[in-house]
């Protein structure tokens, strides 16, 4: 696979790690995998969780903007979610489980509506959680 397949994230991925002077497996070290799962990542054929990218950002030394949008093609490479939803309360579980089920149905304006309701949320919790 050439660079021009690598996906979004792979390409942030591997460009940051050369550009760092790191070898894949310096890379897999930091991110507690394997250097067969971390090269899959990089080439696109593996998920990557939310903590391995946590970690690699950090180990990039990457600041604020460039780590969100590292998190944001590490999303956009990803094809499936997965919510843990044993703390959900039933309202939490209605939500979550007609928003898997009827995604293919919004539209993107829906889609809008929902995204701008959820951030809203995440920066009512965290400015919250500041004043704590």
């Amino acid at each position: 696979m050439t660079i021009q397949q690598l996906t979004e994230f792979g390409k942030a991925l591997r460009i940051a790690r050369l550009n760092n002077g790191m070898k894949l497996k310096d890379m897999a070290e930091i991110a507690e995998v394997s250097s067969a799962h971390m090269s899959s990542i990089e080439m696109g054929r593996k998920e990557v969780s939310g903590s391995i990218v946590e970690k690699l950002a950090n180990a990039l030394r990457l600041n604020h903007e460039e780590k969100e949008d590292l998190v944001m093609m590490a999303m956009r490479s990803n094809k499936k979610v997965r919510i843990d939803l044993d703390a959900a309360n039933d309202s939490g579980l209605e939500a979550a489980t007609l928003f898997a089920r009827h995604f293919s149905d919004l539209s993107p304006e829906a889609l809008d509506r929902i995204t701008s309701v959820v951030k809203e949320e995440i920066k009512k919790n965290s400015k919250e959680e500041t004043t704590m």
